[in-house]
């Protein structure tokens, strides 16, 4: 999930070059609706700063409904606030935007078996 369409738009690139299937939400709402209506995902990236619900409310959103995937969050502003909200929800990993295709794809490997 996140609110950039070339951030978006990068994650498909590298997500779908890889074979995977990509699903993209650009809000923490329509990210809750796919999840209650489809299979879930092996993976989900998500955006700390969103509009609306950010990707810490989403987080601990999924992990509350019992959704067992790891969570990776990506963030223009890797603050200590950001990571210690992180640790307490249980998230999988971080990236910093601009995130690089190689660390993503680096991230795939590394929790999608």
């Amino acid at each position: 999930m996140d609110d950039e369409p070339v951030m978006l738009n990068t994650m498909r690139r590298v997500i779908e070059g890889d074979k995977f299937k990509f699903i993209g939400a650009v809000s923490g709402e329509s990210a809750l609706r796919y999840l209650e209506t489809h299979t879930k995902p092996d993976l989900c990236f998500l955006d700390i700063e969103m509009p609306d619900m950010d990707g810490c409310t989403l987080a601990e959103n999924i992990i509350a409904k019992g959704y067992d995937m790891p969570v990776i969050f990506l963030t223009a502003i890797p603050s200590r606030e950001n990571v210690m909200r992180a640790i307490k929800i249980g998230v999988a990993d971080f990236l910093v935007k601009p995130a690089e295709e190689e660390l993503i794809r680096e991230k795939l490997k590394t929790y999608i078996r």
